[in-house]
């Protein structure tokens, strides 16, 4: 395994989850704002009680005190304020030790088109960095990070995956380095080592497939089911296993670059 293939964390939301609007979307139902969770999260299963906004220029990098209740809702709010009111950006959160950076898209839109791909521009992603984490394996700390999120903030996908798998599959290097396979719209971008799948895309598949599934490889999170198809360092090696969960869930639902043209089925997702 090559020294920078990271394993990342990827969970994407069909709402946006700026603070004040995911706040409001979050009282009525029983679903914890990103923000609000993630604050709770990093303080009751890590052992840090601060995390830095980062940019490249050290005057303005800001530290965020996780003891301070809506602190870190507030930065995030203030980091993505457009200069014409709404709230649009990325933010990059890092802890002192380097063991994992967290990257937080907020977008008062659902949806972002570009060019005729759909995004959902509303999505947090944990870089880990070492090999351990908090004393954990980094693939565990993942895995329970995954299933936490999802089970509390109830995101449309998720998965966990090397940098080499996502790049086998999603990406694009010539003639220009582009994520073909992100197009919310058409399909999803792959089968990945360990996946979520929240309510819409369980409505899409059906119950009759998700039951088809080995019990193994399934554990209900929230309102939808993680998938774990292979160890992430080892997803190279486990290509029956992926073909049966994509013959089970149906393939014409996944990107597949060996086969691009072909039709696919997707949600449907309000702008």
């Amino acid at each position: 395994m090559a020294a920078s293939d990271h394993l990342l964390v990827d969970i994407v939301y069909d709402r946006s989850i700026s603070p004040d609007v995911d706040a409001e979307h979050s009282s009525g139902v029983v679903v914890d704002d990103v923000a609000r969770w993630l604050e709770q999260w990093l303080l009751i299963s890590t052992t840090h009680s601060t995390m830095t906004v980062w940019d490249s220029s050290p005057t303005h990098r800001k530290d965020i005190d996780l003891a301070l209740p809506g602190h870190l809702g507030k930065e995030l709010e203030s980091q993505t304020r457009s200069l014409e009111g709404g709230h649009v950006g990325m933010v990059e959160l890092r802890v002192r030790n380097r063991e994992f950076i967290m990257i937080v898209g907020i977008d008062d839109d659902v949806v972002a088109r570009i060019g005729d791909r759909q995004l959902l521009p509303n999505d947090l992603s944990l870089q880990i960095l070492r090999k351990t984490v908090d004393g954990k394996p980094a693939e565990q700390f993942a895995y329970d990070f995954l299933k936490e999120a999802c089970t509390r903030t109830s995101p449309a996908w998720g998965a966990i995956y090397r940098q080499s798998e996502y790049d086998f599959k999603v990406m694009q290097q010539t003639p220009s380095v582009e994520a073909i396979g992100r197009d919310f719209g058409r399909f999803l971008p792959g089968l990945f080592a360990v996946n979520y799948f929240g309510e819409r895309y369980v409505t899409l598949f059906g119950d009759r497939r998700i039951a088809q599934l080995k019990p193994q490889v399934v554990e209900p999170a929230g309102s939808g089911v993680v998938v774990s198809v292979a160890s992430p360092g080892n997803w190279q090696a486990a290509e029956s296993s992926y073909a049966e969960v994509l013959d089970t869930l149906g393939r014409e639902h996944f990107f597949d670059r060996d086969n691009d043209t072909r039709m696919t089925v997707a949600p449907t997702f309000d702008s």
